[in-house]
């Protein structure tokens, strides 16, 4: 067995998936830690105490959302410490495919108003979750591209749908 197939079959049993919050929104993180650390670590873990994870170990991969995707989970399995979420083109071509723009709606200062927001893909299933039980704060997920007062107006419409391909659903008594 060669040094790096050594490393990498001890290295799976100190790689340790972490879910927890992070300014209010789902986080996940992939985790090396260090074996000198590990008993500390799963104290903390337990106890369910804050933890700065740069100090236990490496992150490998971490993320938006209640869950890491599939792809991640796969990757992380097949080639544990050696995985690196940053340069998996992979990965990348995953998330930009989830990324879209979203419109909603919502009441501000007692009037209805309107929102198209950009989510990045990495964050988007967290900001579908969210949006569904409350109103978030748009901007922590993503761009606001255009905003207003009422209704979009049709020229507004036209232009998300040519730029942006979404499709301003149709409201009653807009």
């Amino acid at each position: 067995m060669s040094f790096l197939q050594k490393f990498l079959q001890t290295s799976y049993q100190d790689i340790f998936l972490v879910k927890g919050k992070a300014d209010n929104k789902n986080c996940w993180h992939y985790i090396l830690v260090k074996p000198s650390l590990k008993k500390t670590f799963d104290l903390k873990i337990k106890a369910r105490q804050f933890l700065e994870l740069t100090d236990y170990g490496n992150v490998i991969a971490s993320g938006w959302g209640a869950e890491p995707p599939k792809m991640v989970k796969d990757k992380v399995n097949e080639l544990g410490a050696s995985y690196d979420a940053d340069s998996d083109e992979e990965l990348a071509a995953y998330y930009k495919s989830k990324s879209d723009v979203f419109f909603l709606t919502a009441t501000s200062e007692g009037k209805a108003c309107y929102y198209y927001v950009a989510v990045d893909g990495k964050i988007a299933e967290e900001f579908k979750r969210v949006c569904s039980a409350e109103t978030p704060d748009f901007a922590d997920y993503g761009n606001i591209i255009e905003s207003g007062w009422g209704f979009p107006s049709p020229t507004i419409i036209a232009y998300m749908k040519e730029k942006y391909s979404i499709t301003t659903p149709e409201l009653e008594n807009a």
